[in-house]
């Protein structure tokens, strides 16, 4: 499906839940391989251009559901953590409450693998995906970290992405 028809499609949902229910959506809505029902934002994901609910990726609920504008079809990406956390759907980051800073040399290290793994996105960001990428233990076992690294990676591949189309690249996509 094209941009202009997810685009097309997605309006016309947004338009159409202001008056049907829950029920009604249900059907218009894309499914995940599990048959469950998505998002509003999941029409976008067929062609590449859906943002991800950060909820759904860090295995909370959406306070939206059906209604919700970021796609749903996307699979969590780590554990539910505490319940100490709160989620804040509207700037889409997980906030950590009263929560020990961890040491320097650990956040320097989560820096360079982000740098790292950035420029690898960057360099080839439509062959890059979630699936594909190896954790270093430091990451992989904390799922709170692993989380964060993967929505912000994510983010990174999907910005190239943008990028790329917009300077006109024609390779896979």
């Amino acid at each position: 499906m094209k941009l202009d028809e997810c685009s097309h499609q997605m309006q016309q949902l947004l338009e159409q839940s202001k008056s049907i229910d829950d029920v009604a959506l249900v059907s218009l809505l894309p499914h995940n391989p599990c048959h469950k029902t998505s998002s509003i934002g999941s029409t976008m994901h067929e062609c590449g251009e859906c943002k991800p609910c950060q909820c759904i990726l860090m295995s909370e609920p959406c306070a939206f559901g059906l209604r919700c504008l970021f796609c749903h079809l996307h699979g969590p990406l780590c554990s539910p953590t505490k319940v100490s956390e709160s989620v804040s759907h509207a700037a889409g980051t997980c906030i950590s409450i009263n929560k020990p800073r961890t040491g320097k040399q650990q956040r320097d290290r989560y820096k360079k693998l982000v740098q790292k793994i950035s420029g690898q996105i960057i360099n080839d960001p439509f062959a890059w995906s979630i699936e594909g990428i190896q954790l270093p233990g430091f990451v992989e076992h904390n799922p709170e970290l692993r989380g964060k690294f993967l929505v912000r990676m994510a983010a990174v591949a999907e910005d190239a992405r943008r990028q790329r189309k917009s300077e006109g690249y024609q390779g896979d996509i």
